[in-house]
Order: structure tokens, then sequence, then C-alpha cells
């Protein structure tokens, strides 16, 4: 199996694709360590700039282990819409299913 392809007279090495991870029986800090690993759905508007509230620097930051000094968001902070996020999650995805038919679940 050839490991590389080449792209415009480059030759670049093509790396194995990465796997989904289970998070339904992970507790908060062992998903919260496994998303340093990847992009997830959290990040997406982030990596195409599209998120107003992370730069595409700042997520590289995060994802490289370079972002000690960036502020973090407090969870237990009610006015921060991460904590919204977290408590309105079951039901965003309820009423997706709802409206779609289609499943939500945790993987």
């Amino acid at each position: 199996m050839n490991n590389a392809v080449q792209i415009q007279s480059q030759t670049v090495a093509l790396r194995p694709a990465l796997r989904l991870v289970k998070t339904n029986k992970l507790s908060r800090d062992e998903w919260l360590e496994v998303r340093k690993h990847g992009i997830g759905s959290s990040d997406a508007a982030a990596a195409v700039g599209l998120n107003p509230y992370k730069s595409q620097l700042e997520l590289w930051m995060e994802k490289t282990g370079r972002d000690a000094g960036l502020p973090k968001p407090d969870p237990n902070d009610t006015s921060a819409p991460v904590y919204w996020g977290t408590l309105l999650e079951p039901i965003v995805a309820a009423s997706y299913t709802q409206q779609t038919g289609r499943k939500v679940r945790k993987v």
C-alpha cells in the first residue's frame, strides 16, 4: 500500500484515518481529555472560521496544548454560553429527534 500521494508536484505523506471514540461511558474529565485530540462537531465552526466565540487560532492553540494563557469559561457560571449549552443539550437533542425522526446518540 502506498502511504504517499502526489499533489501539485509535491509528495504528501498520508496518515491513517482517525477513529471515532465511544464517549457514552466516559466521565466528563475523560471525555474532555479525548476531545483534545481531534475536531468534533463543537469545533467544526471554529475550524472553518464561523464561530463568533472562538477563532481558528484559539482552536489551534487548544488542540496543540498552547492554550494555557487563554481564559477558560467557568462551567458553573450561569451567564456563560457553555453552561447553557451543556444544560440544554438533552432538550435540543430531543427536539431534533421529534422534528426529524432521526435519533441522536452519544457515541
